[in-house]
């Protein structure tokens, strides 16, 4: 196909080809580049464009040329000399700077790249060079990818801006950054771009900045709005807007500060407690407490007798698995791992309490004498434990082993994510529904009478009790109290945080008519305050399909359950949403009846019920059961062969189950009188903290039920 003489040069210049000065006079030969690309010969392209470089020195649409056929061919090193070389020769040019852009980011350099490309952005004329549209997309990918999901979240809203929401790559980072399960619900709601009042002085100016934001220039709108901080101070959504757009270059001091002024002006309590809490996330200065997990390496004599004697000892259980874990040496797996305990495992979970059941100290791992060092045994556990850890293991071993030869810190754990987590050792035949129970108080015993005695940095290195009293430091705790709700997996637990607050003689949120609101544009982090009652029919649907995926499990479950309290009046499409929103929160016994609900009415409208039959293969996997795992394989196998999303769902819940070996067969768990105790991890999921650089990784966490989709 021909090239467009009356396309736009690729090298950013803003002229035609027919009319560039760098493009005219070699049309053909762009035009050969790119037939070589469309009979997928880059490797000759490449070497074209290098010849004509030679002929044509710093010509900047075969500059551009160049990176787009590196990176096509994957070559780092030289795009990045290219990409250098071309901002040198023409450093004005919006081409140049966006490939620049793209270069800093993909070397981690996140806030010179979003520098550089507002530069490109501001260099750009009426009309955005394809070739920097084409490396926005680029920079969204590079940014969600090193998790930073803030500048990821403006560019993205800045491209369905530019194409009018039609650009579908853009609407499905959009899905992913507001589905992502480990970003705050603070951070999901879409951009603002609010007007001054009429009567303002300052009206045109902030109006001015507005306009300049929406378009994507966010520096010199930040410019424009840090001109009014005094004029306009207190004016909220000043400060709301340059929270975000500072989050959008990726500059979170500035917008921590920002956030600060915003909940110090503002007259909504629930909008100034919000702001301190994304401040508190937000906030690089902030020192969190950190704890360590420790390595802890003992030389051992007479491996034999060391292994005997943890073995016999009623304080050890046997890990069949090596836990998840990266030790620094690497080398040979250990020969044994044990759990050091803080009590005698329990054989029976008949009448068991919260009291009885035994809490991990630590890993330990015995291994075997190598070439370059001998027999040795490491404790894995955190700092805090590691001096109870070390008298159990001495009370056991005694002197088998010798002293301490090194101590290494394996990795860091919040504080607050600490004192919130436990692991347990349970017994074989506990019931699901008990250990539901046992789970919930403990996660509650935890939040109610442990974290309000941690002293923490964000409330000025005191208790939560102490900031209570402090009236100057309430709407920081309030805050921290809101992050961690926020980020809790478990509905049920929403009763404990109003019992919190009360405890700490702290307001509780305001409930929520949905008649005075406009629910769709309603902070996310409020959804669970809106009344279900007050909902009709049509935003009940809309907000439930709102939280499907933003993560607020207290709002979605308590909409969920209204639907279903609604009964038959509401469409079966609705009541489907809303049993799979409740199925990730139900215990084992509702679960069923969910599953078997949504079953049937997705028969009775006629969709297919492959979603649901995947959901119980989730739940008999959780069970263990290996009957179950057995029929449901067989019948979801046999009925939906040809259902291709059905089958792609099936591996998905065998591979996150661990069901799938290396070799693409199916391993089933073992009957269920010769499984190993569980392990239960803690209320990781409900206590995690999020930050700007946070990792994606649920590291220790369990499979989670399948939800149909």
């Amino acid at each position: 196909m021909a090239t467009d003489h009356y396309a736009f040069c690729p090298g950013g210049t803003g002229k035609k080809l027919k009319f560039c000065p760098c493009c005219s006079d070699i049309l053909p030969d762009l035009e050969k580049i790119e037939r070589l690309l469309q009979s997928d010969q880059t490797a000759a392209a490449v070497t074209l464009v290098d010849q004509l470089l030679l002929k044509h020195p710093g010509r900047p649409s075969l500059l551009s040329w160049k990176i787009m056929l590196e990176l096509a061919v994957g070559n780092v090193p030289a795009i990045a000399q290219t990409a250098e070389e071309f901002l040198r020769l023409h450093p004005e040019n919006p081409v140049a700077l966006a490939d620049n852009s793209l270069v800093k980011a993909s070397q981690g350099e996140i806030a010179a790249a979003l520098d550089l490309f507002q530069t490109s952005l501001e260099q750009s004329d009426v009309e955005i060079p394809e070739q920097v549209f084409s490396v926005l997309g680029m920079l969204i990918e590079i940014l969600l990818e090193l998790r930073q999901n803030l500048p990821a979240k403006g560019l993205t809203f800045f491209m369905l801006m530019l194409t009018k929401g039609k650009y579908a790559p853009a609407a499905q980072w959009a899905f992913r950054l507001e589905s992502d399960p480990d970003s705050s619900v603070l951070f999901k709601d879409p951009p603002e771009y609010p007007l001054a009042p009429e009567s303002a002085p300052w009206r045109n100016s902030f109006n001015e900045a507005i306009t300049l934001a929406a378009a994507g220039l966010w520096r010199t709108a930040i410019g424009l709005l840090e001109s009014l901080s005094n004029e306009a101070a207190d004016f909220p959504p000043l400060w709301s807007t340059l929270a975000n757009l500072h989050c959008n270059m990726a500059n979170y001091a500035a917008a921590a500060s920002a956030l600060r002024r915003l909940a110090a002006v503002t007259n909504d309590h629930a909008e100034a407690v919000e702001a301190e809490a994304k401040a508190q996330l937000l906030d690089p200065s902030g020192e969190r407490e950190l704890v360590d997990m420790v390595l802890v390496t003992y030389e051992v004599a007479d491996l034999d007798q060391v292994d005997s004697l943890l073995a016999k000892s009623p304080n050890i259980d046997r890990a069949y698995l090596p836990p998840k874990q990266n030790l620094p040496e690497g080398g040979p797996p250990p020969r044994s791992t044990y759990y050091l305990l803080d009590r005698p495992v329990v054989k029976s979970g008949a009448n068991l309490s919260q009291q009885d059941i035994p809490c991990v100290l630590a890993s330990l791992l015995l291994f075997g004498k190598q070439t370059d060092r001998p027999a040795r045994l490491v404790i894995e556990g955190y700092k805090p434990q590691l001096s109870a850890t070390q008298d159990a293991l001495r009370s056991i071993v005694g002197d088998a082993i010798g002293p301490i030869q090194d101590e290494a810190v394996l990795g860091q754990l919040y504080a607050t994510q600490y004192n919130l987590s436990w692991q347990w050792r349970v017994p074989d035949d506990i019931s699901a529904e008990r250990y539901r129970e046992l789970t919930n108080a403990q996660r509650k015993s935890l939040l109610l009478n442990v974290w309000p005695k941690c002293k923490q940095f964000v409330l000025g290195n005191r208790t939560p009790q102490e900031a209570a009293a402090d009236p100057s430091a309430r709407l920081a705790l309030e805050a921290a109290i809101l992050i961690l709700q926020l980020g809790d997996a478990e509905a049920s637990m929403a009763d404990a945080y109003t019992e919190l607050r009360q405890q700490l003689g702290l307001p509780q949120p305001q409930p929520i008519d949905a008649s005075t609101v406009n629910i769709d544009l309603l902070p996310a982090a409020r959804l669970s305050l809106v009344i279900p009652q007050s909902l009709s029919d049509e935003q009940l649907a809309r907000l439930l399909t709102r939280l499907a995926y933003l993560g607020n499990s207290i709002a979605s479950v308590r909409m969920a359950e209204e639907v279903l309290r609604r009964g038959d009046v509401v469409p079966a499409e609705l009541r489907l949403s809303a049993l799979r929103q409740l199925l990730g929160n139900a215990d084992e016994k509702i679960a069923v009846q969910y599953i078997t609900e949504g079953r049937q009415l997705a028969k009775k409208i006629g969709q297919s019920a492959g979603t649901w039959d995947l959901a119980e293969l989730g739940l008999r996997v959780q069970q263990q059961d290996r009957n179950e795992i057995i029929r449901l394989l067989k019948h979801i196998q046999t009925v939906y062969a040809n259902e291709e999303a059905i089958m792609q769902g099936l591996a998905s819940v065998l591979v996150r189950a661990g069901m799938i070996t290396q070799d693409g067969r199916i391993m089933l768990p073992p009957p269920k009188e010769s499984a190993p105790s569980l392990v239960v991890p803690g209320s990781e999921s409900g206590s995690s903290l999020w930050t700007p650089d946070s990792d994606s990784g649920s590291q220790g966490k369990p499979a989670g039920l399948w939800l149909p989709d």
